[in-house]
């Protein structure tokens, strides 16, 4: 266990091995805190989606009447990328629609799986 005490303005000097466990984090990188139930206290290293994919993230959230955020958790960002979010939010409409996905076995899944990437 790495200790360290809270310094007078609530402040303390993270260790640079704990930095570099969350993913090498440097001067300027930003953190997130999720406190869960038990209280266990879990540090998360941040990213923000890239300007010139934030207005087609705000696209396609809005159109699905949600709104995207200015920071995600860096270990999530492959979700904000525009391609993968396209998916999600076509999927998101089909439900809004009606559209109820039928229970599959684990081979149907699979099978699924390779129809769709041809």
């Amino acid at each position: 266990m790495i200790k360290r005490t809270i310094r007078k303005r609530k402040q303390i000097t993270v260790p640079g091995e704990v930095l570099e466990a969350l993913g090498g984090l440097e001067v300027g990188d930003k953190i997130g805190f999720e406190i869960a139930e038990d209280g266990t206290v879990t540090v998360v290293p941040l990213a923000t989606i890239t300007a010139k994919a934030l207005p087609k993230v705000r696209n396609l959230m809005g159109s699905v009447g949600q709104k995207a955020p200015k920071e995600i958790r860096k270990d999530q960002a492959w979700f904000w990328k525009p391609e993968w979010l396209a998916t999600e939010v076509d999927i998101i409409r089909r439900h809004q629609a009606g559209w109820k996905n039928p229970p599959m076995t684990e081979g149907q899944f699979l099978d699924y799986l390779h129809e769709e990437a041809g």
